[in-house]
């Protein structure tokens, strides 16, 4: 898995080759206080979400113990529509510097892969 840190967001390049950020990335530029929240938010658009790209996440267990948490795994129009039902005050900013970073990592990993052999 390719990752970079772009300031001030984190986005990674998953299995399926698609550039996610994750919602405790998100969840914590929007100061939210409780991710458990914004999973709730995330939870109740998932059928929004899902129109926009395959919904990635994974069940985490929590070191030390306790009940696992599922972790979402966002593109960046899961993203950006996310933050936009955020309600928070700095939602517009977030959107605009995720479009940002997105865009940033898609051009420092096409620099880096390898260009696509011509099958005509």
């Amino acid at each position: 898995m390719m990752t970079a840190q772009i300031i001030p967001f984190k986005i990674e390049r998953q299995q399926d080759g698609e550039l996610r950020i994750s919602d405790e990335e998100l969840a914590a530029k929007l100061e939210y206080e409780d991710i458990r929240v914004f999973r709730r938010l995330i939870k109740k658009h998932e059928d929004n979400i899902s129109q926009l790209g395959d919904v990635f996440s994974k069940l985490i267990a929590p070191v030390g113990g306790g009940r696992a948490a599922r972790v979402y795994h966002l593109t960046e129009q899961q993203a950006v529509f996310m933050v936009s039902r955020s309600d928070k005050p700095a939602a517009t900013m977030i959107m605009i510097g995720v479009s940002r970073a997105f865009v940033d990592m898609r051009r420092k990993t096409q620099r880096e892969m390898p260009l696509p052999s011509s099958s005509a």
